[in-house]
């Protein structure tokens, strides 16, 4: 497929979001013919036992989640901060005056919340259980341990797509590649050693699978990249199998306006293409990564999504029968609709069609991508001209970046943002909730920017302009290229209004 770009038409949208709550309405009245005082009266409803509650119970269970907590906190790779010499000019603290007390309702919890999620970080190390958090599964780092390593490989795959795929160079080196947690891509499974072809049953739930959600169905974003094998897992199975195991090192979508012709017409939906980078790192033939392109069509309700077909050129081989130069081959080129190979041999290693094998590729990526822009707090990491992102907790910024550059204002360190809850000064002024603390700072030499999607930008998945393939382009039209569009959203996220950055 040939290059694209973005134009800007009707580029943004307000949407007002107004919530509430419903009442349901109240039972219609029927009027009887008996006398009143034949009418029996409705019994009332009797108050339900309360079950008791085993507080041993209780505290076993969040012991043992310390105790997990504690072992996988273990594993985190912190590193040495700068300026630890400000450390010492730090003022003591004034104790602080603490609030009168109020009474309050304490609310048992059930033993059945809180529910462990147990698993090896790695499976088969033998080093024992560590605590997995259920929203790590999907998209958001509640832990640390892998984030340092796996920036690391990241930094280096996405400069290497700059060669074979520039466009897509130059939108993500400034929006970044999204990056999740082992346990979300199931890089540390040990399934992933193995290509078994699948059964009947498992056939059935990829089939079930491969749906879009409401979100998508909704928005249909522009563009997304979610990062796969990035990450030293991934490459140390690539080396244990020989060539036999490669996982794509960043799987990313873009959705088109005016599809490219090389692609099958279609009408009634959208058209995204689908992009699959291939890369090796310990490869010492391939210098630079590969992408593999197809087109995949959703239809306006979204409830059909589809391969397209691609029409290329194929050369066929014939052997001469006659003549002097009888028993030579010889080609002849025939120009068809059909598509490509690579995707049949790969489908064909599961023992699935390419049509089932590619729609499920794509809606399993948006569905990551569409739980990625829900997280809470967006981590933009910067390196020279190279950008990533990751989700987190905004609770939880002190744990993760603790180790980050010293910074002192007035004789405190500088305080990392932090939600403050709703509550009542001593004087009585009431406080709304709201974030605090400083969202630019250094990390392990990296530039970090930690943002609230809706609050301090648009969420990157709102943004659903088409892209125009560079067939179409006529003398004078007037566009911006991806890597404009990535400028310019990337100033976004850095504070500009949306407007003065599409200036």
């Amino acid at each position: 497929m040939s290059g694209l770009t973005l134009i800007l038409n009707n580029w943004i949208t307000i949407r007002q979001k107004i919530a509430g709550w419903l009442r349901p309405p109240k039972a219609p009245v029927i009027p009887t013919n008996e006398p009143e005082a034949l009418v029996e009266p409705e019994p009332e409803p009797q108050p339900q036992p309360i079950e008791t509650i085993n507080r041993s119970q209780r505290r076993k269970v969040s012991s043992e989640r310390r105790r997990l907590e504690r072992a996988r906190i273990k594993r985190d790779k912190l590193v040495t901060p700068n300026n630890l010499e400000l450390l010492e000019t730090i003022k003591p603290r004034a104790p602080r005056v603490k609030a009168p007390s109020k009474p309050i309702n304490i609310v048992e919890d059930s033993p059945d919340e809180g529910r462990l999620i147990v698993g090896e970080l790695v499976e088969g190390d033998g080093q024992g259980n560590v605590l997995f958090e259920e929203s790590e599964f999907k998209g958001e780092f509640n832990f640390r341990d892998s984030i340092l390593e796996q920036l690391d490989r990241y930094w280096v795959y996405i400069e290497r797509m700059k060669k074979y795929d520039p466009d897509a160079y130059d939108l993500y080196t400034q929006i970044g590649g999204i990056m999740a947690p082992y346990c979300s891509i199931g890089a540390n499974f040990d399934r992933r050693l193995t290509v078994d072809k699948m059964t009947e049953e498992e056939i059935e739930k990829h089939k079930k699978a491969t749906v879009l959600t409401p979100w998508f169905k909704k928005h249909r974003p522009t563009f997304g990249c979610i990062t796969f094998g990035a990450n030293p897992l991934d490459e140390e199975i690539e080396d244990k199998t020989k060539n036999k195991k490669q996982y794509p090192k960043f799987i990313y979508f873009t959705k088109y306006r005016q599809p490219p012709p090389e692609l099958q017409p279609m009408l009634g939906g959208d058209i995204y293409k689908l992009t699959i980078w291939w890369d090796r790192q310990h490869d010492k033939k391939l210098k630079w990564g590969r992408p593999t392109d197809c087109g995949i069509f959703v239809s306006q309700d979204g409830n059909t999504i589809k391969l397209l077909r691609q029409i290329d050129t194929k050369k066929i081989w014939i052997r001469r029968k006659h003549g002097h130069y009888r028993g030579k081959m010889f080609s002849i080129p025939q120009r068809a609709w059909h598509i490509p190979d690579i995707y049949k041999d790969w489908a064909a290693d599961h023992g699935i069609t390419a049509d089932l094998h590619l729609t499920h590729l794509f809606t399993d990526t948006v569905k990551r991508y569409e739980q990625s822009c829900g997280i809470n707090a967006q981590i933009t990491i910067h390196k020279d001209n190279l950008t990533a992102i990751f989700g987190i907790d905004p609770r939880r910024t002190a744990y993760f970046f603790r180790d980050r550059d010293v910074v002192v204002n007035d004789g405190s360190r500088q305080r990392i943002l932090h939600s403050v809850r709703e509550h009542t000064r001593h004087d009585g002024t009431p406080v709304k909730s709201h974030y605090r603390g400083a969202r630019e700072f250094t990390w392990a030499g990296y530039k970090v920017l930690i943002t609230i999607p809706g609050l301090h930008h648009i969420p990157l998945g709102e943004f659903n302009l088409g892209a125009t393939d560079s067939f179409w382009f006529k003398k004078g039209d007037k566009y911006k290229t991806e890597k404009e569009i990535g400028e310019a959203l990337s100033r976004h996220i850095h504070g500009e209004s949306i407007e003065q950055a599409f200036k």
